[in-house]
């Protein structure tokens, strides 16, 4: 009971520590649901099916920040609710036109797209994917919304039910045998689906006073105030997500999506971890960098202070797995996905770092250098592509690819962590 209390004054006294609970219990809901379900998945889908779905899943981000342009990231740094709304509303507005041309781009493309992806059964789900995309967006912007104005406990009732939904339905859809083929992706879509009105209902609940001072000349000058984001953290986000997810176009061509289904679910797995801290801790400590540099222009002891225990809870947590994830793999998910416990171990430096990295990821934001985050994206997508490339082309072995990417990725983190601790002072 001594302890207790102890525990419970200091999160008490530390708005930040409280915060970090708060978002990182739902983004633990969020993360250990899907794994509890994998299981069952594993068995019900094959590999192939897994890679399938990592396609759809690896073009989605990257449209949904072409058609938003990033302007839900600027939503922190608007000056009131107002200002908030209308940059919401034009953020919608962009986004619904640049999706229905993009759905025209398919009808008339799709064919050489699956034909370039080395998977024709890709063609058809590609339709698919405005509707997703704008899912994702809504929800962005109602993660960002919560952010702003400190809702932390309804965003991590966000991140729960994002991944809840997606995965009942994915589940839901395979059991009942309602779809072998595209599945997952059905699955994907059903649960942005009920993601779209949720959020709806939601911010109605929340902020319904605010639509009558919605208008189109606020709407469309809400985006001058931050016009810096579709010139750096668009392109940024742009090369981040197309760095995140180019091993899979890369893969799917040269090694079919069978090899893909691997490599995805190890990056869904090993991943998790990821988003349970470094996701709730860099949404706390957005917010809480943002004050200490409008304060004193210096977030840089925050910085440090965050980057001690992250790191440490890193190498405790990512050394115990690399012994024993193979294992895990085969007993976990069954014997047909022994081969992607091999595949997780070769890639664990590159978690490692990325854990790290991402909870400290939003210092350029924070300090209004995104185009430094850009130089960054550059230099990172052009060395992942290189080693992808260098790989394939004088090896032909899928181990030997992932040894190369996993390099790549952590010396590309580790020079992002030296970047981040450099440009967090002004």
């Amino acid at each position: 009971m001594s302890l207790f209390k102890i525990l419970r004054g200091f999160f008490d006294k530390s708005d930040f520590l409280r915060n970090t609970f708060t978002v990182a219990s739902g983004t633990a809901v969020a993360q250990i649901f899907p794994i509890l379900f994998y299981p069952i998945l594993a068995r019900i889908f094959p590999p192939s099916e897994f890679g399938l779905l990592a396609i759809i899943v690896s073009i989605v981000p990257i449209m949904s920040v072409i058609a938003s342009g990033a302007y839900e990231g600027a939503i922190l740094l608007s000056k009131s609710k107002e200002s908030s709304v209308n940059l919401v509303a034009y953020i919608l507005i962009r986004s619904v036109l640049v999706l229905a041309f993009f759905f025209c781009i398919v009808v008339f493309f799709g064919e050489l797209l699956a034909l370039l992806l080395n998977e024709p059964r890709i063609e058809n789900w590609l339709y698919l994917i405005p509707i997703i995309s704008l899912g994702l967006i809504l929800v962005n912007i109602s993660n960002e919304w919560f952010v702003k104005y400190k809702y932390f406990s309804k965003l991590s009732l966000n991140k729960a039910l994002y991944t809840i939904t997606n995965v009942l339905s994915k589940f839901f859809i395979g059991f009942f045998a309602l779809l072998k083929t595209g599945g997952l992706i059905l699955g994907d879509l059903v649960g942005k689906i009920v993601m779209i009105f949720y959020v709806a209902y939601r911010f109605n609940e929340l902020e319904s006073p605010l639509y009558k001072s919605v208008s189109r000349k606020k709407v469309f000058s809400s985006y001058k105030e931050v016009k810096d984001f579709p010139r750096f953290v668009m392109p940024d986000q742009i090369i981040s997500n197309l760095a995140g997810s180019i091993h899979v176009f890369f893969i799917s061509a040269f090694f079919g999506v069978e090899e893909l289904g691997y490599v995805a679910i190890v990056s869904s797995i090993l991943y998790a971890p990821i988003t349970v801290f470094s996701s709730a801790i860099k949404d706390v400590f957005r917010q809480r960098a943002k004050e200490d540099i409008d304060a004193s222009g210096n977030c840089r002891p925050l910085f440090i202070k965050l980057l001690v225990p992250i790191t440490l809870v890193a190498l405790v947590g990512f050394g115990v797995l690399y012994f024993l994830i193979p294992t895990f793999f085969s007993v976990f998910l069954g014997d047909q996905w022994t081969q992607a416990g091999i595949y997780a171990q070769i890639m664990i430096p590159l978690f490692f770092f990325s854990f790290i990295a991402m909870a400290l990821k939003d210092v350029f934001i924070v300090v209004e250098k995104m185009y430094i985050a850009l130089y960054w994206q550059i230099f990172f997508i052009i060395s992942l592509s290189f080693s992808l490339y260098l790989s394939i082309y004088f090896y032909k072995d899928i181990e030997v690819t992932l040894y190369f990417m996993t390099l790549a990725n952590s010396l590309s983190f580790l020079f992002y962590l030296c970047l981040s601790y450099i440009y967090a002072k002004r």
